[in-house]
């Protein structure tokens, strides 16, 4: 398998965790085409590499992300903003949703605008207590684009989405956490350690079970109870029909703990 790494995007992989790091601190690592284009291609790749069972975003510097690099938008010429946000944006924050393996941001500075929306599409969210949401699109005379409606009115409910969207204050660390918006607040010091306990359990916790409980939480935003039952019972056939099953089973009976346990 081959990753893309490059001067805007620094990619490692260690022990089943694939991490993906913005690398443009110049620019609070605000989005580029080419930052976008790697961190797209290293996540279809990372999709169907059996050794990469999580994937970690990042950002160097002082910033997870900016968002979109204005500067660049304002020089381009030869696509409009919505060609834009279809050829890279709205592609990219599928993926990160419908990635079938556990998904990390380590917000570790500001994520603003598109920033905040790839941060928001990961499955755990680990923010320094330092760093902090912004969501001035409407201060910008701009709507919330990267996926930000979607998440928004779905952790918080349209009355706070409202709110947070079309005032546009910093939402800190510690209103993240108490919103839900993320799992959890750390210090700077502390979030390397908080950063492996997680993906040590994830990167050897069952990987199959993991993708059907994403996908049936998926569904379970938008169908009914009778389709999530149907769901379920479909899911749990194929999980029971897996190694990683049999050898919890064996585990259990044989009254040794799970081999995924904590």
């Amino acid at each position: 398998m081959h990753y893309a790494n490059s001067e805007t995007l620094v990619t490692t992989r260690e022990d089943g965790v694939l991490t993906l790091c913005f690398n443009r601190p110049q620019s609070l690592n605000a989005f580029s085409v080419e930052l976008l284009r790697a961190l797209r291609q290293n996540l279809e790749v990372a999709r169907a590499d059996d050794h990469v069972r999580v994937v970690v975003l990042t950002g160097s510097g002082r910033a997870f992300s900016a968002g979109q690099d204005l500067a660049e938008l304002g020089e381009a010429r030869e696509f409009t903003i919505e060609e834009h946000m279809r050829q890279h944006y709205s592609p990219l924050i599928l993926a990160l949703a419908d990635f079938p393996k556990p998904t990390l941001a380590a917000i570790n500075g500001v994520a603003a605008g598109a920033g905040a929306g790839v941060a928001l599409a990961c499955d755990f969210k680990l923010m320094a207590e330092d760093a902090r949401f912004l969501l001035a699109f409407a201060q910008m005379g701009l709507v919330l684009d990267s996926g930000t409606s979607y998440f928004l009115v779905r952790a918080l409910g349209r009355t706070r989405a409202l709110e947070l969207a079309l005032l546009g204050a910093p939402i800190l660390a510690n209103q993240a956490e108490a919103l839900g918006l993320v799992n959890r607040v750390v210090s700077q010091g502390a979030m390397e350690t908080q950063l492996s306990d997680w993906t040590r359990l994830l990167a050897r916790g069952p990987s199959p079970s993991f993708s059907l409980i994403k996908a049936a939480l998926r569904q379970a935003e938008t169908h009914s109870l009778a389709e999530i039952l149907e769901l379920e019972t479909v899911f749990q056939g194929k999980a029971t029909a897996s190694l990683d099953y049999r050898r919890a089973l064996e585990a259990f009976l044989q009254k040794k703990p799970s081999p995924f346990a904590p």
